[in-house]
């Protein structure tokens, strides 16, 4: 590439200076490597303004293989450019927004359940209390102090497990965990919830269902969620939680998974819900009555944790006759990256 007056150099002095010496450097290379080359830069024009250029070329060499002409089209790109620029900017901001939101719920969280946790912890005391004094007309309202204290707190701490998902602080902790323990400590914590609205609490479990490594604290948060969510829109009906092993039949020698199941003969879920059932603060249609309370926060959290060990959690419902949410995880969790996310085109909807 000789310098001529219309040639190389008079090109490079139109390069905008940020972008002139890595321009430079592409062009040479292909030229003495004798290959194409593509790049995109800016040019100032004689009136001082400023395109966007995207420059595509091929070098023709000569016998020796030395390159001796480039030929190539050049686009003015500047209106897609300063899309895009405007796109990533409004990404940025969304993502500043997104974490000041998220630090904010943290820390407003954790100013709230400090002194939550005294409440909580004072009703326990002046309830033995005055149970000591011979007080027993005063007990009812200091549980009721106590079970709204703690409603409260539950709350707050699906605030808080948001907050740290959508800020990527959360981290998992795996162990060996035995599925017969799992299962007789959840529904342990459940059964009352079960039992609360009439309902009959129905396993489905195999007798030895074996093990699993995984993080057993948010597998437990999981189901807990969903059992809890099939209880409270459930009333003089059936909640129904079964556990079983498959292997990944699309995979020759596939690897081995666990599927949980959690089924309700509840309220249902409308079709159209479905789509946005897991969706952070989102409450379906039959579920924004406000005798059922809740943050819209518990199925989010799931989703997320599913998702983190490397499974994914779905629903099928049909509105005024109940749901069932499956979680697949499994059995050894390598790969804990997201799922994609997919309908199933049955109705339900998969994670």
């Amino acid at each position: 590439m000789n310098a001529t007056p219309y040639g190389y150099d008079r090109f490079l002095k139109i390069v905008h200076p940020d972008d002139r010496e890595r321009v430079d450097a592409v062009i040479k290379k292909a030229v003495a490597e004798c290959k194409p080359y593509s790049c995109d830069y800016r040019v100032t024009l004689p009136d001082g303004s400023e395109k966007v250029i995207f420059e595509q070329a091929d070098t023709v060499g000569n016998a020796e293989g030395r390159a001796v002409r480039v030929t190539g089209i050049n686009l003015d790109i500047t209106e897609r450019y300063e899309v895009e620029q405007e796109l990533l900017a409004a990404k940025f901001q969304a993502e500043e927004a997104s974490a000041a939101k998220s630090q904010f719920l943290a820390n407003m969280s954790h100013e709230l359940r400090t002194p939550l946790n005294a409440v909580i912890g004072y009703s326990e005391i002046l309830k033995e209390d005055v149970e000591e004094r011979g007080q027993p007309d005063l007990v009812p309202d200091l549980e009721r102090i106590n079970i709204a204290g703690r409603h409260l707190l539950q709350l707050i701490n699906e605030v808080l497990d948001l907050a740290r998902i959508e800020a990527g602080r959360t981290e998992l902790h795996m162990e060996e965990i035995d599925l017969a323990a799992l299962t007789i400590e959840i529904t342990a914590t459940v059964r009352p919830l079960v039992e609360a609205n009439g309902n009959r609490l129905v396993l489905d479990v195999p007798d030895d269902p074996g093990g699993m490594r995984t993080d057993a604290t948010k597998l437990k948060q999981i189901l807990f969620n969903l059992l809890s969510n099939a209880a409270k829109f459930t009333e003089q009906g059936e909640v129904r939680f079964a556990l079983s092993r498959f292997q990944d039949e699309n995979r020759a020698g596939g690897k081995e998974w666990v599927r949980f199941d959690v089924a309700d003969n509840g309220i249902g879920i409308e079709r159209e819900s479905l789509d946005s059932v897991f969706a952070a603060f989102e409450r379906t249609e039959a579920g924004r009555d406000l005798k059922y309370g809740g943050t819209g926060l518990g199925l989010a959290i799931s989703r997320h944790y599913s998702e983190m060990l490397g499974g994914a959690v779905s629903v099928d419902s049909t509105l005024g006759e109940g749901s069932r949410f499956t979680v697949r995880l499994p059995a050894q969790t390598v790969d804990c990256r997201p799922a994609r996310v997919a309908g199933t085109g049955d109705g339900s909807t998969e994670r």
